[in-house]
């Protein structure tokens, strides 16, 4: 067993509440990479992707934690009660679940943590879930027309320019546009991708994700050079005692 020094995400924000979009933007990107080699290479659906399970460690590394609702599927998947195929019980904290969980009998399988992922980004960039902390049933398609109401480019860019101080002004011909309004709009258009009720009409590829161009690359493939700026630019806001070390 591997022991380190970390904190939990959501425990950042009580002393950044706002959390830098580049810093948002490598951590998502390094995610992107564990969910895939989970799916690929384990053929683990974690099915419990949230802040709280997603630690930063001092060296700006993002780790994941807490397999206790993860379960085999698909060709990794062996015996010793390990489940194969797809799944069928609704397991999982009640805001990050994806439709396809809360819906009982049916089956689902690794659509799931591209749904839960989508939550996740949208909690670092807006501050809180899309459906709320306490959803007590699957998001219904009223909630689902509000979500896409806030991903929309008119209110959802408002939102973010208000959150993260963006100026809307149209660039004078021959200036470049505002890094940060592009970066919030390819934000938005990920996760119009990500969050959406039907798994058929949903994003589930990682590869397809860690190519979007919300991601910088090839300034994050390289990994740890612009992860370990990013990190360092929040660890400026955030005290080492907020980090519970």
């Amino acid at each position: 067993m591997t022991f380190f020094r970390a904190a939990p995400l959501h425990k950042l924000f009580y002393e950044c509440p706002v959390l830098p979009l580049r810093f948002i933007e490598s951590a998502a990107f390094q995610l992107c990479g564990i969910m895939k080699h989970l799916h690929s290479a384990a053929g683990v659906v974690y099915r419990d992707l949230k802040l709280p399970n997603i630690l930063l460690d001092l060296e700006g590394q993002i780790k994941l934690v807490d397999f206790g609702h993860s379960a085999v599927i698909g060709a990794a998947a062996g015996g010793d009660g390990e489940k194969k195929g797809q799944l069928s019980d609704a397991v999982g904290t009640h805001h990050v679940r994806a439709p396809e969980v809360w819906s009982g009998p049916s089956s689902y399988g690794f659509s799931c943590d591209f749904f839960s992922f989508g939550i996740v980004l949208y909690e670092m960039l807006f501050g809180k879930p899309p459906f709320g902390f306490d959803a007590p049933r699957s998001c219904d398609l009223r909630q689902a027309e509000d979500v896409n109401k806030v991903l929309s480019d008119a209110v959802g860019l408002l939102a973010l320019a208000k959150r993260y101080r963006i100026s809307l002004q149209q660039s004078a011909p021959g200036q470049e546009q505002d890094p940060k309004k592009q970066q919030a709009q390819l934000a938005l258009d990920l996760l119009r991708n990500l969050l959406i009720l039907d798994p058929s009409k949903r994003l589930c590829d990682w590869d397809g994700l860690l190519n979007h161009p919300f991601f910088d690359l090839p300034s994050w493939a390289g990994g740890t050079d612009a992860f370990l700026c990013a990190a360092d630019e929040l660890l400026e806001e955030v005290e080492m005692q907020t980090l519970g070390l």
